[in-house]
């Protein structure tokens, strides 16, 4: 906390409060007090007089009523406390070399001093201590010792400050499991408690995770002036009465904005025990904690038993009166926000997705290629997962930082994915010779990273190959294409291509330089590689759709499937490709092309580039409605809460009157057949292209929205309408499946009726944040007799997740907003030499969105749908190895609703906690999986592992690996012949250790 008034001496002794006299329980007079100092009080007499309007303004704040309550009891506990965190105007690096150190000395030089002794220091992630003890260890060996004499708060068990409404699961257990291995290393112990700020929203379905690692209090921490929807102190009920103690409060730089806050607060938001805390993390006021000045107000409110010293421990403590009950939140914790909106940077969101999948598939084949006496680098993966979870910020992805630090992060994640692919694609040659028959040039070995047999799509470089067999030498379908509807790297993610570094956040004054540099030097390097990052957006898009056709897409049919977690070889050969089978029907007319096979039947207008039918048949209902597909831009009045709102019937009609719009066949078959749509340039320059393809054995439309984005301050939306009535919505998040059912609004003081006219359908409008998969159920209804007559599923999803807003018949899918720039402190920050050219928002620049609309004729339940998303988020893998091996499977799992989230090896061991963690001998290669039931129903479970493991032993842990297991109830668990089986409750997640004896040379 910082002063607002530091005239007074630092060296002044203690505040000397001799007589304070009574106040009248029934009287509000704020005059009705006397306050006196004894004659060797170091304050001036104008200090004093000060202090005294102070308090008078003080008890002027409320009712008479409050300060009735008030008097009887201390109603407040105060807490002086200082947070750390880094800085949002300056870089990472700078604040790590230039300021660290003096910040930290300051605040503990200071909290050492008598006079500050009730003070405390925090921090609100472990990361930031880390960074001290690699820096300055001396720094952290003080904070231990601060923290022994109760003077540093461990408030937080966390890796970092993150948003969990927008992370997976696996990031939530891996900023607890490293969070609380830094607190048992550095600390000797557990923490219980984490805090989360600035937060709208929070999903139930954590709460077994933080159970599960130790956590039982949450701190919600708010900025001024925001609305409550709940008290200050609750409990968290939910299922299997698990309960956690929540505690809200709003952040206030002063005593006297605060006491009037909690005294206008309406009485359900009280409690016996409030909890404020003050703090000021500003970065001109590094090195305060906090001043006499505000120490004498402190003292002034506890000596008049307004205000109580406390400590985070004490105020969770606190018991509540008998006759107050807390209020039981069972469902999620939503607060106050505007209109759901793209309020997250799309590029961290992309790459932060494909970073989460890469280490979904980095760790399994790391432990499968251990396990089989090869190499296995599960330190290194960790120290990979903590640079990911210190990008997990939620300033950093809601774009409140400053431009350098976008691109310090953009290079960190260039050099993540590029680690993680090269363990990957050793990993999985390790693994293929061990298993090897023999050796034969242009084999590649297939790996599926998901829990059932699958088939489908996949992509290898082209080369010179005239065909591909499968493992039984029978020929493959293939066809060459020059692009990817994935993420970027995603669907060739083992070394075979890079990612293009962002253009909005390049620096091409520093681009140009480094490059005249290096020409000066006369040195052998691709310079036009390096000019061409140099080109403009409408540049950037050119050359991505004029792409060379460098790959390979194979198709590999069912009875040619990979088993769960399985490899399989193909190989690739020179000859001649057999004829195409089952060609899909392809037809042009002046006004539309039409695609159909055996799934579905699409119609795109020639005119407008919009997808105008969808259905099974020319002659079926089309789900569409008449508008197709189209653009909408929404245009931020005030900063970015308030939007013009205004329905346009397609894209042209939103910028400018007349619309250049051309309409391409990229590709024409056999397997994917993809049609492209032009639209813009527009008036201030933004061009929007959009790829719809389509395949040959699958109903599934993947749909490419390729952006050169001009437009600053507005949000891009996709309008999907629909001809049926939305009547259920399913959604897969992170955390599991929900349904919500439509239901008609009262009209005209009518009854609720099922056969309301389209104007009189008036649905509430729906937000879903962080889906990973929407379901749309939509069915038409007779007049009469009120009987369904048909009836679809619209699945809507992608590799990364975005807002949606659903009414209706109609859905907004919101693909990137612009977000402004946040200005940098001059004064200390290391600025790139554009800083003053810089776009004045984010998300300028050339943008490549994926997601794919899914429609299903024939009925098929949420689980099998999910699965097709899964396999484009999670798709096969293909390696050049040579080696000739069996068709194995690793691991399998069942039943299907059981979701496999990590499959790794342990954690390293700690010798400052030897009882907590298993310690494996030089033999022992100890391993855990975490599964988790995702559609609410009670499973058995058994987990079989290939033969190929020897598997000793099976514990039950909980999140934080402890073998101790003092935050569950262990289950005993028997295996047999490498199976082991157990329980799952809805909803419930559960890490199980294996031990494992690793392949010794000799044997």
């Amino acid at each position: 906390m910082v002063a607002e008034n530091s005239e007074l001496s630092k060296d002044s002794e203690d505040t000397k409060v001799s007589k304070v006299s009574k106040v009248s329980k029934d009287s509000e007079d704020s005059e009705d007090f006397e306050l006196t100092f004894s004659e060797d009080s170091k304050y001036s007499k104008w200090q004093i007089f000060l202090a005294k309007f102070q308090f008078s303004a003080l008890l002027k704040v409320s009712s008479q009523k409050f300060w009735k309550k008030a008097l009887q009891s201390p109603q407040f506990f105060y807490h002086l406390a200082k947070n750390f965190q880094i800085p949002r105007d300056i870089r990472i690096s700078d604040w790590m070399e230039d300021q660290i150190e003096p910040y930290f000395n300051q605040i503990l030089d200071q909290i050492e001093r008598v006079k500050f002794q009730e003070c405390t220091a925090s921090v609100n992630s472990m990361v930031s201590l880390e960074r001290i003890a690699s820096k300055v260890p001396e720094i952290l060996t003080r904070v231990q010792r601060a923290h022994r004499n109760g003077q540093w708060d461990i408030m937080n068990a966390l890796w970092t400050n993150f948003n969990p409404a927008s992370l997976s699961l696996e990031s939530v257990n891996r900023q607890l499991l490293y969070g609380q291995r830094f607190l048992a290393k550095n600390f000797h112990m557990q923490g219980s408690m984490i805090w989360l700020h600035q937060i709208n929203q929070i999903p139930p379905e954590i709460i077994p995770i933080l159970t599960n690692s130790g956590i039982s209090q949450i701190l919600l921490t708010t900025e001024n002036n925001r609305t409550l929807p709940y008290p200050l102190h609750f409990h968290w009920g939910f299922k299997e009465a698990l309960k956690l103690d929540v505690q809200i409060v709003p952040i206030l730089n002063k005593i006297r904005k605060t006491l009037r806050f909690y005294a206008n607060l309406p009485d359900s938001f009280s409690s016996d025990s409030p909890f404020i805390l003050f703090y000021n993390d500003s970065s001109k006021n590094h090195g305060k904690l906090a001043s006499d000045w505000q120490i004498f107000q402190k003292q002034i409110l506890e000596h008049r038993n307004l205000i109580q010293n406390s400590s985070f421990d004490n105020t969770w403590e606190s018991k509540p009166s008998k006759d107050f009950h807390l209020l039981n939140v069972s469902g999620t914790l939503n607060f106050p926000s505007p209109r759901v909106e793209q309020n997250i940077l799309t590029f961290i969101q992309l790459y932060h997705q494909l970073a989460c999948n890469l280490f979904h598939e980095t760790e399994m084949l790391s432990l499968f290629s251990g396990l089989l006496g090869s190499p296995h680098l599960q330190p290194e993966i960790t120290d990979l997962w903590k640079i990911l979870l210190e990008v997990q910020d939620h300033r950093l992805f809601t774009g409140q930082l400053i431009t350098e630090i976008y691109r310090d992060v953009c290079r960190d994640y260039q050099s993540l994915i590029a680690s993680l692919q090269s363990v990957q694609e050793n990993s999985l040659m390790h693994i293929a010779h061990a298993l090897k028959s023999t050796l034969k040039n242009d084999l590649y070995t297939i790996f599926n990273p998901l829990a059932w047999n699958r088939h489908g799509y996949f992509l290898i470089p082209a080369r010179s190959f005239g065909a591909v067999l499968d493992h039984s030498d029978n020929p493959l379908f293939i066809q060459r294409v020059n692009h990817s509807h994935f993420i970027p790297n995603s669907e060739l993610q083992l070394g075979l291509c890079q990612i293009d570094e962002i253009e909005y956040l390049q620096n091409n004054e520093r681009k140009i330089q480094e490059i005249e540099e290096l020409e000066g030097m006369n040195l052998n390097f691709n310079s036009e590689g390096l000019k061409s990052s140099l080109k403009s957006v409408h540049d950037k898009l050119m050359d991505y759709e004029n792409q060379s056709s460098e790959l390979l897409l194979v198709y590999l049919p069912p009875n040619a499937g990979l088993k769960s977690f399985g490899i399989a070889n193909i190989s690739c050969v020179k000859v001649i490709p057999p004829p195409p089978r089952d060609y899909p029907n392809l037809k042009k007319t002046p006004e539309y092309y039409f695609f159909s096979n055996r799934q579905i039947y699409a119609k795109i207008s020639r005119t407008t580039g919009l997808l105008e039918f969808l259905g099974s048949s020319p002659n079926s209902p089309n789900i569409l409605g008449e508008l197709g597909i189209n653009y909408t831009i929404h245009r931020h009045k005030h900063g970015l809460q308030h939007f013009f709102h205004k329905q346009q019937s397609s894209i042209g009609d939103l910028l400018q009157k007349k619309n250049p719009v051309r309409i391409e066949i990229e590709e024409e078959g056999p397997l994917r057949f993809t049609f492209i749509s032009k639209f813009g340039p527009f008036a201030d320059g933004t061009e929007i292209h959009t790829r719809y393809s389509f395949f040959h054995k699958s109903s599934r439309i993947t749909v490419q929205t390729i952006v050169n984005w001009q437009t600053p301050n507005a949000q891009l939306d996709v309008e999907i309408p629909f001809n049926q009535r939305i009547d259920r919505i399913h959604v897969k998040n992170s955390y599991g499946f929900s349904t919500e059912v439509f239901s008609p609004s009262y009209s005209h003081g009518g009854s609720n009726t099922a056969n309301l006219d389209e104007s009189d359908d008036r649905l509430d409008e729906k937000s879903v944040v962080g889906s990973e998969l929407i379901l749309l159920e939509n069915s038409n209804s007779t007049e009469k007799h009120n009987e369904e007559s048909s009836h679809s599923t619209v699945a809507f999803y992608g590799q990364i997740s975005h807002p949606i807003q659903i009414s209706s018949r109609r859905v907004h899918f919101s693909l990137l907003r612009s977000t402004p720039v946040s200005r940098a402190d001059m004064d200390n920050a290391t600025l790139d030499v554009d800083h003053e050219n810089q776009y004045s928002n984010h998300e300028i620049g050339f943008h490549i969105f994926n997601w794919v609309l899914e429609p299903f004729l024939q009925e098929k339940s949420s689980l099998e749908i999910y699965k097709t998303s899964q396999e484009i988020r999670f798709p096969l893998l293909a390696v050049p190895t040579n080696a000739k091996h069996d068709h194995e499977s690793f691991l399998k799992i069942s039943p299907a609703h059981v979701e496999v989230l990590a499959v790794k090896e342990i954690e390293e061991f700690m010798q400052e906690a030897p009882e907590w963690f298993y310690q494996p001998t030089m033999a022992e290669l100890p391993f855990v999986i975490r599964c988790r039931e995702v559609l609410g129903e009670s499973a058995n479970v058994e987990i079989i592992l290939s033969p190929k493991f020897d598997i000793k032993k099976v514990l039950e842990v909980d999140v934080l690996e402890h073998v101790s297991q003092p935050n569950i109830v262990p289950e005993h668990l028997e295996h047999k012949d490498n199976c082991v089986c157990f329980s799952l409750k809805p909803h419930q997640m559960k890490t199980i250790m294996f031990i494992a004896k690793i392949p010794l040379e000799e044997e």
